[in-house]
């Protein structure tokens, strides 16, 4: 990944994009049962692999060669991850988790993300999440960012978040 940063960002970004699709159709079973094959060619890998990234990058294809004659197809969940990473540090855009019991209004996860992103300089997305805990949790594993707290306690601070914007 540091080679790929060390040509270009948007490499790493265009790599992202390219292992993001690579990850999960890895997560297909039936790809992993031929990628650890023993009577799968490493050509035949290869060229699987090649047609699922569908890339026209030479940098991205010649990592592919790479990892094709080291055997090594296995750790492209871990490669995708670290592209995902060096990519959110790139953009400056990370991604969070909301987690609640009952859901938390789009409205309302939307203004806690904006407030967050202003207060951190940063662009932040989050997803919801249902836990059976009473607690709203937030969190943002890049930024190693991580919230609890009552969900009384969350709509009662973004009421007043919202009433001191009008």
């Amino acid at each position: 990944v540091k080679a790929l940063q060390s040509i270009s960002d948007e490499l790493v970004v265009e790599s992202y994009d390219v292992f993001k699709d690579l990850n999960l159709a890895y997560k297909d079973e039936n790809l992993r049962d031929f990628i650890s094959s023993i009577t799968a060619t490493k050509a035949q890998k290869l060229a699987l692999i090649k047609e699922l990234a569908n890339s026209k990058n030479s940098s991205i294809n010649t990592l592919l060669e790479i990892l094709s004659q080291n055997n090594r197809f296995t750790i492209i969940p871990q490669l995708f991850e670290e592209l995902r990473y060096m990519s959110a540090i790139i953009n400056n855009s990370y991604e969070g988790v909301v987690s609640s019991k009952d859901g938390i209004s789009d409205k309302v996860v939307l203004e806690f993300s904006d407030k967050l992103s202003k207060k951190l300089s940063k662009d932040i997305k989050f997803e919801q999440k249902n836990i059976k805990d009473e607690l709203v949790r937030v969190s943002i594993e890049d930024l190693d960012v991580e919230m609890s707290f009552s969900k009384e306690q969350f709509k009662a601070q973004m009421s007043e978040h919202i009433l001191k914007a009008i």
